[in-house]
């Protein structure tokens, strides 16, 4: 069945529009030749006998029908008409017309040239279930078009009658030929059919794999989208966690430190105590819009009106106003280019890092140092408190983790000597 295809009814077309000639030729050429032999012979007036309608002329039925089949192969092979068969169906009647003469020239003698129009009509036919319409109207005009039939109505002579005027040896093999050649042609029509039957059910059967293969793909990509926006979920509670964490987690650190300190100084110094509550208050209000900007996707207050620096010394005099913590801060990142995004996550790591000194390390005293390496950024946050010997991941440090994983970085955390933690951002181009 491999052989029946597309490819094989194409040569098997060619081989039909060769055959056809072939036919014709026999045909116009018996009536011609015959006419000639007649005339030759001195057997006019037996031949008239026979006729019951003034004979075509020979010459002229020859070239009329050569002239229509090479007409009719202009139709069929230019490939300037291709589009016309896919949008009007008009144009297979006009090559079904074109048949219709030829068989009208050749007396009804040769009809099976309508085969060859059918070919056509059923290549471009889309859809096999109107084939059946196709091969109907065909047959009726192959039987309609039977010289039996035509006859009947317009009178003519068939070439049977031409041919038996010729010596018997002729008469047997342009009759022969002409037989064989009209049972080659029916055969060579079948397997075409076949072959086109078969392309355009394998066609059909690959369409619904397709169509299949579609559906599950969007079934898959429905199960994608749902996945997607879970994920979508999962990372915007990540976020809204992580900043107020970040947020509100800063914010309440600083007020606890803040209301011990003016627990302490209220008996002792009433003018301290308010100072200090007002410090209180601005951290208070910022942490208010740090968590607004959180919830609305917006930067730390503090980066949104100064640069990386400038935000991280403000943030740290915060700490340094409301509690008793000494931080010292050396920066020597003049010369980094980071982005938004990037100097955000810098930001909440030495912040989260100074609020967990504060908190849980009970430190006086932190270093922050942003060093400025070959091939990398170093960021170093190391306090006096006094350590741990198992550092359990929390909240706040696993959060650190995956901070310094969008920037492609590494950090350490070291609990031996107070706590440290090491930060290492690599430069971009440096592997």
């Amino acid at each position: 069945m491999k052989y029946f295809n597309l490819r094989t009814a194409s040569w098997i077309k060619q081989i039909q529009i060769l055959l056809n000639f072939a036919i014709l030729l026999v045909v116009s050429s018996a009536f011609l030749y015959a006419t000639t032999y007649i005339c030759s012979s001195g057997i006019q007036r037996q031949f008239i006998e026979q006729l019951s309608v003034i004979p075509y002329n020979p010459t002229t039925r020859f070239l009329s029908v050569t002239s229509l089949y090479l007409v009719l192969i202009c139709l069929i092979r230019f490939p300037m008409f291709d589009s016309l068969k896919q949008q009007n169906a008009w144009f297979f009647w006009l090559e079904c017309f074109v048949c219709l003469a030829i068989v009208m020239l050749t007396n009804g003698s040769y009809n099976g040239i309508l085969l060859l129009a059918l070919s056509e009509q059923l290549f471009y036919s889309k859809r096999i279930k109107n084939w059946a319409y196709i091969i109907v109207i065909y047959l009726a005009l192959f039987f309609l078009t039977n010289f039996s039939v035509v006859s009947l109505f317009v009178p003519m002579t068939s070439i049977e009658t031409y041919v038996s005027f010729l010596p018997h040896m002729t008469q047997r093999m342009i009759l022969m030929q002409k037989y064989m050649f009209e049972l080659l042609n029916f055969v060579l029509f079948g397997v075409y059919a076949l072959c086109l039957l078969l392309t355009k059910e394998k066609e059909r059967e690959e369409t619904e794999k397709e169509l299949k293969r579609l559906e599950q793909v969007n079934v898959q990509l429905g199960h994608y989208v749902t996945l997607s926006q879970k994920m979508a979920e999962d990372n915007e509670r990540k976020r809204i966690s992580r900043e107020i964490h970040d947020t509100l987690g800063h914010a309440l650190t600083g007020i606890l430190a803040g209301v011990d300190a003016c627990q302490v100084l209220i008996d002792l110094d009433i003018e301290k105590t308010k100072k200090q509550l007002a410090v209180v208050s601005d951290v208070v209000r910022q942490g208010i819009k740090d968590v607004r900007g959180a919830l609305n996707k917006m930067r730390p207050g503090a980066l949104e009106e100064n640069p990386l620096k400038e935000s991280l010394a403000k943030m740290i005099h915060e700490f340094e106003e409301i509690s008793n913590i000494e931080i010292l801060f050396y920066y020597e990142w003049e010369k980094a280019d980071f982005d938004k995004a990037s100097e955000d996550i810098i930001y909440r790591i030495v912040q989260e890092s100074i609020t967990n000194a504060l908190r849980h390390g009970k430190a006086t005293k932190v270093e922050v140092n942003l060093f400025d390496d070959a091939y990398k950024y170093i960021i170093t946050i190391q306090d006096n408190g006094p350590g741990c010997e198992e550092i359990k991941y929390g909240f706040g440090l696993k959060q650190m983790q995956e901070r310094v994983a969008i920037l492609n970085g590494t950090v350490q955390f070291y609990g031996d000597n107070g706590f440290l933690t090491v930060v290492e951002i690599r430069k971009v181009g440096n592997l």
